[in-house]
């Protein structure tokens, strides 16, 4: 090299010298590590439950689901996995009690053979969560996000037309379980549709020019949502929506009261260019008018109706009656539940186990069953089910999980910005999915644990991901506890 074309001398690498016979790229740099296929083996199950829903998650192989084979890829790679996992924190650790607690429990039921495990499955899902958590290699890739949002308008598309045309779920065609493709399970295809629209929604409002295909698509889901009408889900997506403005517009509340009308420049890189912050003040102007006219044909709807019933509010209407029939009925179902699982010292902390049949030999299997549901073992409630099958020590930790996938998700939402639409989708599933899961099976069934579990542990590896590290070289009393 000739010597006015020599780098300057600096300081030196606490590595050493470059070594040779390396490419001409800077040695420092860290490439991503993308051989890992983990995480994309998973995410691709994952969208591949969310599209299908319930007549997707069946391998037509005995009483195998296709979750079972994510159990088994998961617990094979994590054997062959090189290399100490990253730094789990509480969440993720309180998952994994729940797995060590539920196999504690199923050793003694372990001659109950499938039934056992069919119950004892909704748990050992958690160890997804430790899972995901501690995966290595790149955490974003575009290509994740155009996956999430096909997947999504995927189960629109073929939602609307089974609502359109009722017949297309009566084909005898199946992947096993004795459930046909294209039939709909009211809860969870419900929400997936409005998660599909908020998704689309938040694509709408950050983008600069008009796209009729999102448009069209988050239409669609709230068409979705409104025609099925599954209570659980529509509060679901309603407190996501909630939880989407909030987060989007607290970056100008932290700026008002630091007495910067504009905000603070933080905020408005957070918040986008001026088209975007002028579209997203129009749309919520024009919610916050049309709620008012809406608000009353809702109330008077069926779907009202059946919201106000929850809520212990009766109308009027026909719908009405029955509707609050359903949650006299569900409640009375849970405090049979209650009150025999609390029987014994012994139930009452440890609970009856995986494989009994609380329902049956509490009499609540009679008020829950019905027309449409047969055979269940669930009563509809996931807290009170955990409390009867694991007992308060099970409870508590489940608890934990919940409350602390919560606390993690707003922290996510509020210190990463902007969301990619992966992440957003996994915040927006911690935030719902336990909304319709006191109303329904949903964590029960493993089309809707396992995407549950997933979104958890994707949400704490963005939070460990983007939580400052507190330097070494400066004393812990300057720089405060590490957050």
């Amino acid at each position: 090299m000739a010597e006015g074309h020599r780098r300057p001398a600096g300081p030196r690498s606490p590595r050493g010298p470059r070594p040779s016979g390396r490419s001409a790229a800077p040695w420092t740099t860290r490439r991503p590590d993308t051989g890992n296929a983990d995480q994309y083996v998973l995410l691709l199950l994952v969208l591949w439950l969310l599209c299908t829903g319930r007549w997707g998650a069946y391998l037509g192989v005995g009483p195998l689901f296709v979750t079972d084979a994510a159990l088994a890829y998961c617990g094979l790679s994590a054997f062959l996995r090189k290399g100490p996992p990253r730094r789990i924190d509480a969440v993720a650790a309180c998952a994994a009690a729940t797995v060590a607690y539920t196999l504690i429990r199923l050793i003694p039921h372990a001659n109950l053979g499938v039934l056992a495990l069919r119950d004892a499955a909704p748990y050992l899902y958690a160890c997804i969560v430790f899972f995901v958590a501690s995966q290595k290699g790149p955490r974003t890739d575009p290509r994740m996000d155009r996956w999430v949002m096909w997947a999504m308008a995927l189960h629109v598309t073929w939602v609307t037309l089974a609502l359109m045309q009722p017949s297309i779920g009566a084909t005898a065609f199946s992947f096993g379980g004795g459930v046909p493709i294209f039939s709909l399970r009211a809860d969870f295809d419900s929400y997936v549709s409005g998660l599909a629209a908020l998704l689309f929604a938040r694509r709408i409002l950050r983008s600069t020019r008009f796209r009729a295909f999102d448009v069209i698509v988050c239409g669609f889901g709230l068409f979705n949502v409104f025609v099925i009408g599954n209570r659980g889900a529509v509060l679901a997506t309603l407190t996501g929506a909630l939880f989407m403005l909030m987060v989007r517009m607290a970056p100008y509340v932290r700026g008002l009261r630091r007495g910067q009308p504009s905000g603070s420049l933080a905020s408005r890189r957070q918040m986008g260019r001026a088209p975007v912050r002028r579209r997203t003040a129009t749309v919520v102007t024009a919610v916050l008018l049309i709620i008012p006219i809406v608000t009353p044909h809702v109330l008077n709807s069926a779907l009202g109706e059946r919201i106000l019933a929850t809520a212990a509010y009766f109308t009027g209407g026909d719908e009405s009656t029955s509707a609050a029939g359903t949650v006299l009925a569900r409640q009375t179902a849970w405090r049979r539940v209650v009150d025999y699982a609390n029987a014994t010292v012994e139930r009452q902390y440890w609970g009856v186990g995986p494989g009994e049949d609380f329902l049956t030999l509490s009499g609540a299997s009679t008020i829950i069953e019905g027309t449409e549901y047969q055979n269940v073992r669930s009563p509809h409630n996931y807290l009170v089910g955990t409390y009867a099958r694991l007992g308060a020590a099970g409870l508590a930790i489940v608890l934990l999980i919940v409350v602390g996938g919560l606390w993690v998700a707003w922290r996510v939402a509020r210190t990463t910005a902007p969301l990619a639409d992966h992440d957003l989708m996994c915040v927006l599933l911690v935030i719902g999915i336990p909304i319709i899961a006191t109303v329904g099976v949903i964590l029960e069934s493993p089309f809707g644990a396992v995407p549950y579990f997933y979104a958890l542990g994707r949400v704490i590896r963005v939070s460990e991901a983007s939580r400052p590290r507190r330097s070494l070289d400066t004393p812990w009393r300057r720089e405060g506890w590490a957050r």
